[in-house]
């Protein structure tokens, strides 16, 4: 698959319009994302990771098997950032800073691995079926959950306003293991 290097610098990848494509990778050779602080593949964390401001556009991928990894993304779209049910967004910190209820920072994604999520009138995440070792964190909501079985393993879910999760009326299922 191909591969995206991100350096953090001194800039912020400022995005003027939405980001979407149908491109895609497969299970051997994914869509790679991959964010750096100085040299590539040193797997940064927290403020060492690079930014893209969203603004009021999304970074939506509907291609399968993109895996987008140690970015920070900011925005107040209707979601932050999604990606299909085979990718997975891993040390991704997404806020979403917009003041309209219900908006979410995570949307639909496969997997979220060590991610943290802010919504501050809405949804840290909402359509993602695995987390795992997960922060959602002052946001209305901390997690989402639809009509699909969710499942949480070492996540924390807290500060909250409303609660840690909230679902629809017709939710399949989510556990919460070791939460």
């Amino acid at each position: 698959g191909a591969m995206t290097y991100c350096a953090k610098g001194a800039v912020t990848f400022t995005m003027g319009e939405a980001v979407s494509g149908t491109i895609a990778g497969n299970a051997a050779f994914p869509i790679r994302v991959l964010g750096y602080n100085t040299n590539r593949g040193d797997a940064p964390t927290g403020a060492n990771c690079p930014t893209f401001a969203t603004g009021a556009n999304g970074f939506i991928q509907t291609g399968a098997h993109w895996w987008v990894e140690n970015i920070i993304f900011t925005g107040s779209a209707a979601i932050v950032l999604s990606l299909s049910s085979t990718s997975r967004a891993i040390n991704c910190k997404v806020i979403n800073n917009s003041t309209t209820a219900s908006r979410k920072a995570f949307g639909s994604l496969g997997h979220i691995i060590k991610g943290e999520a802010i919504a501050y009138r809405g949804y840290g995440t909402g359509g993602t079926v695995y987390h795992i070792g997960c922060w959602y964190h002052a946001s209305r909501w901390g997690s989402y959950f639809g009509t699909t079985a969710h499942i949480l393993f070492d996540c924390i879910l807290s500060s909250n306003v409303l609660g840690a999760s909230s679902g629809d009326s017709a939710t399949t299922a989510a556990t919460f293991k070791d939460c």
